[in-house]
């Protein structure tokens, strides 16, 4: 198969390799449940153009890169535009110091134009340098990608979201996140991790590897949530806010020893955050909760969430139970607390392999290269639930990470596959 740079053109004398092709059956990639009937037309995928002049009939605008702070320099973003196959590009050499996306095969864009519109993949960071060849197109440090490789990322067919992880560490000002949302097409969205002293209890912040600094107890606190997270995180993003994750360790006693008193605590936090800027639909940024506590999955949890139209993360992690069972625990806990609607937006992250602890999966994973450990129970569940979320006409955000079969973007390669392999089945 003939191979394609990102604008259409055809390559000659190709030497450096490419991003692994799309296995053309998904017999490799495990059975997934068919999408009964795609929700939304396929929407036409974006090529981006980086360094053109050349004007285009369907512009998706970029707002302007603003002054950083504390993240180093920051390059303007590239364009974005849709650009016909063989259109001529005017050629340009690459910048000093700038990070350029890898070259897209044909049949991964073709991937991506498949997919629907109200699906986003995307991967938790964007700073990984073992990623050349599959994002960027040469290896880069992992300085270098964090201040001026995500519009590279962005530039990658299938990648229409991304999670920002630092947040959980410290909170960012929306100083440091508006460059962020400059360096992606008004399509994109992002979602932040709160900071984890808000999660995490304060006599067990000093046992978590986690911890700094924390001059006071901010565990469950909305005041310090809305202070330091939410408006940060709206007014740097804008509308390219798509969720604020609150991910919660394994607690301990007090709070695993009844589930009733967690979710107590979980609903009157949830009470206190500000209303988000949702549409008359509902469309719009949301509030998510990922927790590590099975023991917690039940109608009180449930209750708090659908109460204040706030979203269960459906995680793929060992200590918690399969995607489908959490699904129907909180639709039961919905249907006894006589909660009818529920927000349009399903989020899964795909956080590690079930046989793995994170830190080994780390170690053998590295650089993140290659599908180390393919899982394909969980990517046929993740699949699932994708499924059954765009036949609900959900938007859709799929977080995958690097420790779950050793390469976030081959992981949603694999999975884009199989979902569109199962439309095409049904």
């Amino acid at each position: 198969m003939s191979q394609f740079d990102l604008f259409g053109k055809p390559l000659a004398n190709l030497v450096a390799p490419v991003s692994p092709p799309v296995p053309e059956s998904p017999a490799s990639l495990g059975q997934s449940t068919p999408l009964a009937k795609p929700p939304r037309k396929p929407r036409a995928r974006r090529v981006a153009s980086p360094g053109s002049d050349v004007p285009a009939a369907e512009s998706l605008p970029v707002e302007p890169a603003t002054e950083v702070v504390s993240m180093g320099d920051w390059l303007p973003a590239p364009k974005f535009a849709s650009v016909p196959d063989g259109a001529p590009v005017a050629p340009r050499r690459k910048l000093e110091g700038e990070v350029l996306p890898a070259v897209a095969a044909l049949a991964l864009r073709e991937l991506a134009a498949q997919l629907p519109e109200g699906l986003r993949l995307g991967t938790s960071s964007w700073t990984f340098p073992g990623w050349a060849g599959l994002v960027y197109r040469d290896t880069q440090s992992e300085t270098q990608l964090s201040r001026k490789g995500l519009s590279a990322y962005a530039h990658h067919p299938l990648l229409r979201s991304v999670g920002i992880d630092r947040t959980f560490y410290a909170p960012l000002s929306a100083t440091e996140l508006a460059p962020m949302a400059a360096a992606v097409p008004t399509d994109f969205r992002f979602l932040v991790k709160a900071h984890a002293a808000l999660t995490t209890p304060f006599d067990q912040w000093r046992r978590m590897p986690y911890a700094g600094h924390s001059p006071a107890d901010f565990f469950l606190n909305a005041a310090y949530a809305a202070e330091q997270v939410v408006a940060p995180t709206l007014e740097g993003l804008g509308t390219k806010t798509g969720v604020i994750l609150f991910q919660f360790p394994p607690l301990g006693p007090p709070y695993a020893r009844t589930a009733l008193r967690f979710a107590d605590h979980l609903a009157r936090f949830l009470e206190g955050l500000p209303a988000l800027p949702v549409d008359g639909q509902g469309r719009g940024p949301r509030y998510a909760v990922e927790i590590r506590n099975r023991e917690f999955l039940g109608p009180a949890y449930a209750a708090a969430l659908g109460a204040r139209g706030v979203v269960h993360c459906l995680n793929v992690h060992p200590r918690m139970p399969p995607l489908a069972e959490q699904a129907r625990l909180i639709l039961d806990g919905h249907a006894v607390a006589g909660i009818s609607t529920r927000p349009p937006l399903t989020v899964v992250r795909w956080m590690l392999h079930p046989a793995r602890e994170y830190a080994a999966a780390r170690e053998e994973f590295a650089p993140f290269d290659r599908l180390a450990a393919p899982d394909t129970d969980s990517r046929s569940a993740v699949a699932a639930e994708v499924a059954a979320a765009l036949a609900r006409q959900d938007e859709v955000i799929v977080i995958a990470n690097n420790k779950a079969e050793g390469s976030a973007p081959l992981t949603l390669q694999h999975l884009a596959a199989a979902l569109v392999a199962g439309t095409e089945g049904a």
